[in-house]
């Protein structure tokens, strides 16, 4: 069997049309990546997160997969962390996110 590519990801966009879904994924700039300001002074640019890949699949697909990955990720906090699995306030409150959404 092939080698399949494996992609650190920490962002995305999802663009929806009749038929379907695509789905793009980025990976933000390292802290390597960014450019260091002089001392006291403000950094002025930082790179845009870099487009990794895209994927297109149906709505009903989707659907599928998500339910299984809530499932896999709850049984993960229950049966292993014995905890949530947190996330940071200030990226819920970016993504309108609150405790009943999972």
């Amino acid at each position: 069997m092939p080698d399949i590519p494996r992609f650190f990801v920490d962002s995305y966009t999802s663009i929806n049309s009749p038929s379907g879904v695509e789905l793009s994924f980025f990976r933000s700039p390292s802290p390597r990546e960014v450019p260091q300001a002089a001392a006291g002074q403000p950094v002025t640019s930082v790179p845009p997160a870099q487009p990794i890949f895209d994927v297109d699949m149906s709505y009903q697909h989707l659907k599928i997969m998500l339910i299984q990955m809530r499932r896999m990720l709850k049984g993960y906090e229950v049966d292993v962390l014995k905890a949530p699995i947190p996330i940071d306030p200030r990226i819920a409150e970016q993504n309108k996110i609150t405790d009943k959404d999972w």
